[in-house]
């Protein structure tokens, strides 16, 4: 709302709210292309984006609104790892992954080409990611071993979904014919 934050408290066994709407964080992108600059995990660790342009940053909260910590530098993706312990996000023209409890971030990805638009395996072992003009590749969140292609394409592929099973990854292209 207006570049606030809000939360709901929501019953899943009813599917329905259970509260009022409440104040997370303010400064947040809410305009243009960057208004989708937050994700949570299923433990309840909520990461997003927050300040002006130049000088946005990985945020943390726990499940009462508390911060649990900041890193500078945040790019134009955050998304939790499905344990809840980490992020992974674009920086620069790069792929990092974040860990919460020690506020350490590990750099991915290497360009040029550039790499943005990261997605975790549903396991967690794995990053996924476009690398610009090349296709996706697929990566340790670790950072140890090589980056391995999964889809060649020299447009830009944006992987946005893993399959619960790790065998599928759904990614959106636009057609440069129709766009």
């Amino acid at each position: 709302r207006g570049g606030t934050l809000m939360a709901l408290p929501f019953d899943m066994k009813r599917l329905e709210p259970a509260g009022e709407v409440f104040p997370i964080a303010q400064g947040i992108p809410a305009n243009g292309y960057y208004y989708r600059l937050a994700a949570a995990s299923g433990t309840g660790v909520l990461a997003y984006v927050s300040g002006q342009r130049g000088g946005w940053q990985y945020v943390w909260r726990d499940r009462q609104g508390r911060k649990l910590g900041a890193f500078d530098g945040a790019g134009n993706v955050a998304m939790v790892s499905p344990d809840g312990t980490r992020l992974v996000g674009d920086r620069g023209a790069d792929t990092w992954v974040l860990e919460f409890a020690r506020g350490v971030a590990t750099r991915l990805t290497f360009g040029p080409p550039a790499n943005f638009n990261p997605i975790w395996s549903p396991d967690g072992r794995y990053v996924a990611y476009d690398k610009l003009g090349v296709g996706i590749y697929r990566k340790l969140a670790n950072g140890a071993g090589q980056e391995e292609l999964l889809v060649a394409s020299k447009r830009l592929a944006v992987p946005k979904s893993w399959s619960p099973d790790g065998e599928f990854i759904v990614y959106a292209q636009i057609n440069p014919q129709t766009g």
